[in-house]
């Protein structure tokens, strides 16, 4: 029997999509389906991706990576972190949203894969030098304080808290 138009569109739309994407069988992990771009991304033919399971990907363990599908198959959760591992040996950050689709008479999950390497890195120098801001304000003599446009104090350092005779909270 023919594929609908439909099924054309849905079968365009994951092949000429540049979203990492995967079909998963939600009890194994074993991926049924991968996009042009997952095999980009990940750095494997299509052939070989389908013979991996999500866990040969996942740096977790097995047993958090299968409770993860069951959830995105139960619609508990669909937003993930994991740390997968591509074909280099690298290791990259990436946010999975995922969720059951049906196709024909076999429940899988589809799930998109993004890439948040760069956004961790950034997320954790922007911390780190947060946390040296907050040293250094710390460190001086003079009472510092910083306050929301409310102007509720969202900051006081150790020296105003002295200067006031107050308790930081």
């Amino acid at each position: 029997m023919a594929d609908s138009p439909t099924d054309d569109i849905h079968r365009q739309f994951f092949e000429k999509n540049r979203a990492v994407q995967l079909l998963i069988e939600p009890e194994t992990g074993a991926i049924v389906d991968a996009n042009p771009a997952a095999c980009a991304f990940y750095g494997y033919e299509r052939d070989r991706l389908r013979r991996l399971r999500i866990t040969d990907l996942s740096t977790l363990p097995v047993e958090p990576v299968l409770l993860a599908l069951a959830q995105a198959g139960a619609e508990e959760k669909t937003r993930f972190l994991f740390r997968h591992r591509l074909s280099s040996g690298e290791v990259r950050d990436v946010e999975v949203h995922s969720g059951p689709v049906e196709l024909g008479q076999r429940k899988l999950l589809y799930s998109i894969v993004h890439d948040v390497s760069e956004r961790r890195r950034a997320e954790e120098a922007l911390s780190r030098s947060d946390e040296r801001y907050r040293e250094i304000l710390e460190g001086i003599e003079e009472g510092y304080y910083e306050v929301d446009l409310l102007g509720n104090f969202t900051f006081v350092n150790a020296a105003l808290c002295l200067i006031l005779g107050r308790p930081r909270e």
